[in-house]
């Protein structure tokens, strides 16, 4: 995860290489799915990036109007904002405080909403 101060991160643009040494941003097509939660419309994922040496590849992200179904189908998830593919909404430290801040986002979310 970098910071990029004009545009995005992504890397839905940049041509998918076969990687051997691991790398600080994660490969999009390379990732385990650790665990999710469903709350309304709202999807939290902890996602791990075996190629990505920051937080040992881990990610937790957010997503909105994505069903587990269509999130278990998916064979390429970029854990970077970009308006070309599925992005997440929000992105939280790889931790369990992360993972709870995470939920309790949702959560204010889908109240919000209701």
């Amino acid at each position: 995860m970098g910071l990029k101060i004009w545009g995005s991160s992504c890397s839905c643009d940049e041509p998918q290489r076969i990687i051997h040494k691991r790398l600080p941003n994660p490969n999009p097509k390379n990732f385990n799915v650790v665990r999710t939660v469903t709350i309304g419309k709202y999807l939290v994922a902890q996602v791990n990036y075996p190629d990505c040496t920051n937080y040992e590849g881990n990610k937790v992200l957010v997503f909105k109007n994505v069903t587990l179904r269509k999130f278990a189908k998916l064979d390429t998830i970029d854990p970077h904002f970009c308006d070309k593919h599925l992005a997440p909404i929000a992105r939280f430290v790889p931790t369990s405080e992360g993972w709870q801040m995470a939920c309790n986002f949702v959560k204010l979310m889908y109240e919000r909403e209701r």
